[in-house]
């Protein structure tokens, strides 16, 4: 019997094959679009998971408790936490500290190579995470000053093979790392990316580093930890403390314990840490979210389709009725038909997944792997996805075709009911719900986007062109360089500073006058020179710049407005400023000028205070060039710099190219949204016109009544298209109060937003019912304008 379904249900798939395409093609696109973004739900969620003891990683994050800080959680501990809690917690079997190093190129033979990512790190990082070692002994690399381990691909670009034991890099102006380990690539899924490990072991005359790494003075390295056993961290947070506190650690910093699997998706708030591509659980609801609803928008599709195509299959059902054909069997022979056909729209998504998968990772600039369709798992969901979805979208049209009463089918009098004309219609309210909702967060997300990339940081980006000259000979080979630069036809001026600006900067204690050494106050640091501030298009709020001509540059410091905001200053030129008051080589530094506030972070986060210190010399040249210039400015660049800094190549970035890419995560989950948006409100338009057809069939011979009576074809096209536009505008009273929900617990992520209008909501109601307008009118004027005699002519 079942042979004989499966005969049936291909038989109709060939034979009415217009339908059929229609049909399958709704189902594919929803489960691509379903299992596409269920890849990169997979993707976020199996972060790190390739690490097999990954339930038992845990990485240390420091609150901040200090006056002036608005992010209190930052990656960085005590350089000595990591030593002291394996001593002292019995639990932790393994730690290791890790510190980025940035992408400085390194050289071999005279030829420079590109770096991505550098860290310094111990042995035990072999211990705790899972680097397969191609080349080198776990128990020795990293164990001896000056030796790194590098990447396989990084060891075939630099040197052609993987067999490089014993080969030597320079790292650092003059001095050698030798090779002491190949390691395969890091995978796509961890949240360290990098290419080439340096040993954190200190040479016996590099008594500074010894101490650093003994010192509970500052937090600045990250740390992990391994447990002998899955634990809850939470609990060692008191322990951690303790720890610090009796080694004299301050009491503003609290080191807590955060697990491994909250690194990549729990740690949106998180500073000064190694996190690439870091993303949040925000983004995994959202594209679970859509997924799910663009596959409901495909099933509802074939809920309605299937049922508006009833009364061809009517007399069928009759046939088959008055030949002994069960109720039970005809349910089963339906559900059949339902679960082939979901099958074969199941197989040409897969084929379509993997064919596509790759242009869509470079489109939203993601790493899913097809292959992950033929993990066990996958399979086992897909079997009972399959099964789940061909039940709830073909059980109503088997028990409305399992229902026909044969003589009223075969007399010919067989008239599809009200109660499934409400249904059709509440599928269609319930899809146009979905897609206003969708329309709406593409328009608002749309809008958060460019507020952000046009938002006043309060500097400029714009023809600004990024180098980083990394340690030089001399503080006066800098200032030579900086003149050479200034001097490049199309260059306006050239500013330079110890940090990129935008990617954050680093932290200080410091006592301002007036204020009791007791009282705990960080400020964000960082150094320029007289002339970065001009270059940058940074305002003077208050006093006077940094400048050669006064001879107290190197005493003074200018702070931002959020400073004195801080301390409730009126005003701050001629004040003083203290750093490292509670030590024994204090100091005093005193106020020359105000900055007004500017985003020396990300926009994410609040404008923290803010302390400028002035050098002459400093790694991080930004060049503003002249916008009629740009490529010519370059050129000239280019040759300014090979006569001077001969250690590192010429490499340059545009100001606001380093901009956007802090915002990758947020730019592909905006394209995310805005296109499958477009393929949502696409199937419900398809859904519509469904629906559309069947109504006119239904009505042929009302509207061939009306006809004869003299209705004309603008009226009868307006009583038809009203019905229709009575329920989209129901879909869109109900949709949009949601979507204005879940669009403003969104922004409530970013420190600074939009204020969420109505502009975006009359949009998409709007486009909403053009195309309800537009899909209805092509079938509404086709059936009023087709000849009365066609539809009465059985009467």
């Amino acid at each position: 019997m079942l042979k004989n379904y499966l005969l049936t249900s291909w038989r109709n798939l060939v034979k009415y094959k217009g339908y059929s395409f229609v049909n399958l093609a709704g189902l594919v696109l929803g489960l691509s679009a379903f299992i596409i973004l269920g890849l990169y739900v997979w993707e976020d969620l199996s972060f790190n998971k390739f690490n097999s003891k990954y339930d038992r990683i845990a990485r240390v994050v420091t609150i901040d408790k200090a006056r002036g800080v608005s992010s209190q959680r930052v990656g960085v501990s005590y350089p000595a936490l990591a030593t002291a809690m394996k001593d002292n917690i019995p639990e932790i079997v393994e730690t290791t500290r890790i510190m980025g190093q940035g992408n400085n190129p390194i050289r071999v033979e005279n030829e420079f190579y590109d770096v991505d990512g550098r860290y310094l790190t111990e042995n035990a990082f072999f211990k705790i995470f899972d680097f397969e070692l191609l080349e080198g002994s776990y128990e020795e690399v990293l164990t001896q000053p000056q030796t790194v381990v590098i990447t396989e691909d990084f060891a075939r670009k630099v040197f052609g093979t993987t067999s490089v034991l014993g080969e030597s890099i320079e790292i650092q102006q003059g001095t050698q790392y030798e090779i002491v380990g190949v390691m395969e690539n890091v995978p796509p899924s961890s949240h360290f990316q990098f290419e080439i490990l340096q040993a954190m072991v200190p040479s016996t005359d590099q008594q500074g580093f010894i101490q650093f790494l003994q010192s509970w003075g500052s937090i600045s390295v990250q740390t992990y930890v391994l447990f002998d056993q899955p634990r809850d961290v939470a609990p060692y947070a008191d322990r951690l403390r303790e720890i610090a506190m009796d080694n004299g650690g301050y009491e503003m910093f609290y080191p807590t314990l955060q697990a491994l699997e909250d690194v990549h998706l729990n740690s949106p708030d998180v500073l000064f840490e190694i996190n690439n591509r870091k993303s949040d659980m925000g983004n995994v609801y959202i594209m679970s979210a859509i997924g799910l609803l663009v596959l409901i928008l495909a099933c509802f599709n074939y809920v309605n389709l299937v049922t508006a195509r009833s009364t061809s299959r009517a007399k069928e059902i009759g046939i088959r009725k008055v030949a002994g054909g069960a109720k039970g069997q005809l349910i089963f022979q339906h559900l059949t038909e339902s679960v082939f056909q979901v099958i074969v729209a199941f197989i040409v998504s897969i084929a379509i997944v993997f064919i596509s998968i790759p242009f869509f990772n470079d489109t939203y600039s993601r790493y899913a792997e097809a292959g992950w369709l033929l993990d066990p798992v996958f399979i086992l969901v897909s079997m009972a996805g399959i099964l789940v979805i061909s039940f709830l979208s073909g059980i109503y049209p088997s028990l409305v075709l399992s229902s026909f009463t044969p003589s009223a089918v075969l007399k010919g009098s067989f008239k599809s009911g009200s109660k499934g004309s409400l249904l059709r219609h509440s599928l269609v309210v319930i899809q146009f719900m979905i897609s206003v909702a969708l329309l709406a967060g593409t328009l608002v997300v749309y809008q958060q986007m460019e507020f952000i990339f046009n938002a006043d940081l309060g500097y400029d980006r714009d023809q600004i062109i990024t180098l980083n000259t990394g340690p030089v000979s001399s503080p006066q080979t800098s200032m030579t360089l900086y003149q050479e630069l200034s001097r490049v036809p199309g260059v306006i001026s050239v500013g330079a500073t110890s940090s990129q600006i935008g990617s954050g900067y680093g932290r200080s204690g410091v006592s301002p006058e007036g204020i009791s050494t007791d009282e705990n106050i960080i400020t964000s640091v960082t150094n320029i020179n007289a002339s970065y501030i001009p270059t940058m298009g940074i305002n003077m709020a208050e006093g006077r710049n940094f400048s050669e001509t006064f001879s107290d540059s190197g005493r003074s410091v200018i702070v931002n407005e959020a400073f004195l905001e801080m301390l409730a200053w009126n005003e701050a030129t001629g004040k003083t400023l203290t750093f490292g008051a509670n030590g024994n080589n204090p100091t005093t530094l005193e106020i020359v000028g105000v900055v007004s506030d500017f985003h020396f972070a990300t926009v994410k986060h609040e404008v923290e205070p803010l302390v400028l210190f002035y050098s002459r010399s400093l790694p991080v040249v930004s060049v503003k060039v002249a916008k009629e210039n740009v490529q010519s400015a370059i050129a000239g660049l280019e040759e300014a710099w090979e006569l001077i800094i001969t250690n590192r190549p010429f490499d340059f970035t545009f100001l606001d190219d380093s901009f956007a890419q802090q915002y990758n995560t947020e730019q592909a989950l905006a394209k995310i949204i805005r296109h499958f948006s477009i393929l949502a409100i696409s199937i419900a338009a398809v859904g519509l016109f469904i629906l559309s057809v069947f109504t006119v069939q239904q009505r042929r011979k009302e509207i061939g009544i009306r006809k004869v009576l003299g209705s004309s074809t603008q009226g009868i096209s307006l009583l038809l298209g009203k019905d229709f536009l009575k329920w989209i505008l129901i879909s869109n009273v109900l949709g949009l109060p949601i979507a204005w929900f879940f669009l403003d617990e969104w922004l409530s992520n970013f420190r600074y937003r939009i204020d969420l209008g109505v502009t975006p909501f009359i949009v998409a109601l709007s486009v909403s019912m053009f195309i309800a307008a537009l899909t209805i009118s092509i079938q509404s004027y086709k059936a009023a304008t087709e000849n009365p005699i066609r539809s009465l002519r059985s009467e």
